[in-house]
């Protein structure tokens, strides 16, 4: 699972827990898959209210900034779209390391 390894990633990274994640009641979050994997790593998970983007518009705008790096790394390199996954987790680490 992708979630489980990012999570892993950050707190071998950070040398810290998570916990606490926030999100919007957007299905990518609100599943029994990872309801038990927030489970299994005494991770709270806290929703914010329905279309309202003013709660999460911090969030909002770093998943657009990602995206927004990742598309620009594929379009400069003439890399196919089938590397998306690639570049969306190379741009993680960029931003991560340029905090």
């Amino acid at each position: 699972m992708v979630l489980a390894k990012l999570i892993c990633e950050y707190e071998v990274d950070k040398m810290n827990r998570i916990r606490g994640i926030q999100s919007d009641k957007a299905t990518e979050f609100n599943n029994t898959k990872v309801e038990t994997l927030f489970d299994i790593e005494h991770i709270a998970h806290e929703t914010t209210a329905v279309r309202a983007p003013q709660e999460n518009g911090l969030i909002e705008w770093e998943v657009q900034n990602i995206g927004n790096m990742a598309r620009t790394s594929l379009l400069a390199s003439d890399l196919p779209p089938e590397l998306w996954e690639q570049a969306i987790e190379t741009a993680c680490y960029l931003r991560n390391r340029t905090e």
